[in-house]
């Protein structure tokens, strides 16, 4: 007698459940993937957008401080931070200032006519402010696009 092969219903449902599992379980790792990858993104975000400008103002600060040529001051109704160096003979004003919305830098010579609008965008941010504390200490107040507010003391050598 020949016999009959039963259907294989039972391992079919098996298998295809298992496949299914499988499927769930890869789509889940994905999202919940995705998600952290998500938030080191923003993590990465706000930290260059608080560490990166103030960094570069106290390197700017540091790289140029010598005898008294770093200082604060209010032109056209924006706050600068002026760094003046002589070369050539020819006195150079570096400004950083906060301007719509941007951080900003202007390279010029000394008499040259200080338009806001000119300068070099470096990074974005909702305020900036500077306060000269005396005996060389200047404070730098920094609010970030996403909201943080980072503040540095620069202490000047000269």
């Amino acid at each position: 007698m020949l016999s009959k092969r039963k259907p294989l219903a039972v391992d079919t449902v098996f298998t295809l459940a298992m496949i299914c599992i499988f499927a769930a379980t890869s789509l889940l790792v994905v999202l919940f993937g995705a998600k952290v990858y998500k938030n080191v993104v923003a993590e990465m975000d706000n930290n260059y957008y608080s560490r990166t400008p103030l960094a570069y103002v106290t390197n700017k600060i540091r790289a140029a401080d010598a005898g008294g040529n770093i200082f604060l001051e209010r032109i056209e109704g924006v706050d600068t931070l002026v760094i003046s160096e002589n070369r050539g003979g020819t006195e150079k004003y570096t400004r950083i200032y906060f301007y719509q919305g941007w951080l900003r830098e202007a390279p010029m010579d000394a008499g040259d006519l200080f338009e806001p609008q000119w300068g070099e965008r470096i990074v974005p941010a909702q305020a900036f402010a500077m306060e000269d504390q005396g005996d060389g200490f200047l404070i730098f107040t920094l609010e970030t696009p996403g909201g943080s507010v980072v503040r540095v003391t620069v202490s000047l050598r000269s």
